[in-house]
């Protein structure tokens, strides 16, 4: 995630909420591994293209299945 020009890395999972520039962000993975983010000013999606703000650069990958 890039926030002017300030590159942030995150590994979550879905479910989890992320900080970024204040704001609380939901982390949520669609039925066909689709990520989802959700904050109170916007929501992104790397299938759709959807609103993210102009401050932000979003990429985001599933990594897939882990085992415990």
């Amino acid at each position: 995630m890039d926030l002017d020009g300030q590159c942030l890395s995150f590994a979550t999972s879905s479910g989890q909420e992320v900080q970024v520039d204040g704001q609380k962000i939901d982390v949520l993975v669609d039925a066909k591994g689709g990520i989802i983010l959700e904050g109170n000013k916007f929501v992104w999606s790397n299938t759709e293209k959807s609103y993210a703000g102009k401050r932000l650069k979003i990429e985001a990958r599933n990594l897939g299945l882990v085992r415990m």
